[in-house]
């Protein structure tokens, strides 16, 4: 805890939030990120700002119908590990994903963290080049199971 308190002691004034979590494509929708509200939950409690972003829910509300198959566990998730397929699938929600940079900006957040399984390794990946592109400058950090 102590490299995020020196981190957080530099902090500038105007930063609306520590860490800011986030649930990338694709995880299953009926299981909300439990990991991350964990996560949240202990950072608040010794002192460290956090907001969680459920951009998993927020495209499957917006785009589930048509890529449904992504997140219907009968497939396996197979859809999720073929890159240039998911290269065309963040083409297509990439306004999505430049709204929560938008978000992210507006919080200033010392860490932006994501939560990464293998079914959402590639997208992060993509989200992660297109944030460093878009607003150089944030830590990141990736974690999961």
């Amino acid at each position: 805890m102590k490299k995020i308190s020196k981190v957080k002691n530099i902090k500038s004034s105007s930063t609306s939030v520590d860490v800011v979590l986030l649930q990338l494509p694709f995880w299953g929708v009926g299981c909300p990120p439990l990991a991350l509200g964990l996560l949240k939950g202990y950072l608040e409690d010794n002192g460290i700002s956090c907001t969680i972003m459920d951009i998993n829910a927020h495209a499957y509300s917006i785009k589930g119908k048509k890529y449904y198959e992504h997140w219907h566990v009968k497939n396996g998730y197979n859809y999720c590990l073929e890159r240039d397929y998911m290269v065309e699938y963040y083409a297509d929600i990439r306004s999505l994903m430049l709204y929560y940079m938008d978000e992210i900006k507006n919080l200033n957040p010392l860490i932006v963290g994501c939560s990464v399984q293998y079914t959402s390794r590639i997208i992060t990946e993509l989200f992660l080049e297109d944030l460093r592109g878009n607003l150089p400058g944030y830590n990141h950090v990736l974690g999961g199971p």
